[in-house]
């Protein structure tokens, strides 16, 4: 995509994308629906091309001085646009950018005000659309479709407060909210924990799957990329059942591809 995308109506504002690895290597379904949602509200999309990792798998690892490069990086590309939000749909980049580089400036030799800068105009997408909800506007015979959730442990501990992607489904025209009485419980994803010890991983996984199943969803959304690869790389046998971003729900509902 360009690194400035216009809206495709009226122009409401201007947004920052951080996109992180997943959706810009393995999930670009995501990335292109989150542009999509954003320029129909109204929203003018910007991808600063400097962007990179956000560098937490690599500080949960031990490589400081990758990590150290690569959040400097971040730094020079999302510092400009003063004043304009910087949207994730990746609880774990958010988190990061938000939060744990304010925790870092010290060891990693930041500049703690071009840090803070950042952290204050970070925000989940999802509470963001959210709150614009309003500006979209839905085809008068939505699909009908049996949605489930899970909450990724990012989301749920990184931003708190309610559940925003079960608001989000609860007022999306056509949309059969049925939660799962474990919503909020770990898929067994753990960033690397469900490589790294796959017995017990598969164990909560499966767990998650029947639970999710015993709904009658023909979707299951999380906006938690490890959580997706987790949660539908354990949908055994023949199923309906697959597993999105939310915001690609969104963009079902709004009539695109």
């Amino acid at each position: 995509l360009p690194e400035e995308i216009p809206p495709v109506r009226a122009e409401r504002g201007a947004v920052v994308y951080f996109t992180g690895c997943a959706t810009n290597h393995l999930f670009a379904d995501t990335g292109n629906a989150t542009v999509r949602v954003l320029t129909a509200m109204g929203y003018r999309v910007r991808i600063p091309k400097g962007q990179t990792c956000c560098a937490l798998p690599m500080l949960f690892h031990g490589a400081a001085d990758q990590a150290g490069n690569s959040i400097q990086a971040n730094i020079r590309a999302l510092g400009g646009a003063e004043g304009d939000p910087i949207l994730v749909d990746c609880a774990t980049c958010g988190t990061a950018l938000k939060k744990e580089y304010r925790l870092l400036c010290d060891t990693l030799h930041l500049d703690p005000e071009a840090v803070e800068g950042i952290a204050a105009r970070v925000s989940h997408i999802t509470p963001f659309v959210l709150e614009h909800l309003d500006e979209l506007e839905f085809p008068d015979i939505a699909k009908s479709l049996k949605v489930t959730s899970h909450t990724p442990c990012h989301r749920k501990h990184g931003f708190g407060g309610e559940d925003m992607v079960a608001q989000l489904l609860k007022q999306t025209p056509g949309v059969d909210y049925r939660p799962a009485p474990d919503a909020e419980e770990c898929c067994g994803g753990g960033g690397t924990f469900f490589y790294e010890y796959p017995e017990i991983s598969k164990k909560m996984v499966d767990k998650k799957v029947a639970s999710a199943q015993a709904t009658g969803a023909d979707i299951w959304v999380t906006d938690c990329p490890v959580c997706r690869i987790n949660l539908a790389g354990n949908l055994e046998g023949e199923t309906p059942m697959r597993v999105i971003h939310p915001l690609e729900l969104l963009d079902i509902q709004l009539g695109r591809p």
